[in-house]
């Protein structure tokens, strides 16, 4: 009873009061489900927690910044360098708009990466059509995405 009528004798203190517990409490459970979000990246993938991704740290002092790549060299260095690295590869997003043309029809695709051939062997995506092993057999081999492939035909 008490309590009831601090509260209601201080109602500015009381707003401030609820308000700052209400924010916390919303903050708190935002920075939760981001961490539960960002802990949960590609854990579909059968050795996910053995894949890693090498971020490059760059600058000095209050300009070092970290960037989401690194030198194209470095995964094949470190594959015959560090012994217990058992794969690695490279992956190349590319946004610049290609024409692509398959029979009488032409399109245009802006989303595209550039990987290495080991890319089925450290990543467990599933294939429509075709075997992960055989993917990458030429040079100019290319893998469409389901959405890619509607648009074609």
């Amino acid at each position: 009873m008490t309590a009831w009528r601090n509260l209601l004798k201080g109602k500015f203190y009381t707003a401030i009061n609820i308000l700052g517990l209400a924010t916390g409490l919303a903050i708190g459970t935002l920075i939760v489900i981001w961490v539960l979000n960002e802990l949960s990246y590609d854990r579909f993938h059968k050795d996910s927690k053995n894949v890693y991704r090498v971020l490059s740290n760059l600058g000095t002092g209050s300009h070092r910044q970290v960037w989401p790549n690194s030198h194209a060299p470095l995964a094949t260095f470190a594959k015959k360098e560090i012994p217990e690295i058992r794969d690695a590869l490279r992956i190349k997003g590319n946004r610049d708009i290609t024409v692509l043309r398959y029979k009488n029809k032409q399109f245009t695709e802006e989303t595209k990466c550039y990987v290495d051939p080991s890319f089925f062997t450290v990543f467990d995506f599933k294939l429509l059509r075709g075997k992960a092993e055989q993917a990458f057999d030429g040079n100019y081999s290319v893998i469409l995405t389901a959405s890619t492939v509607k648009t074609i035909l």
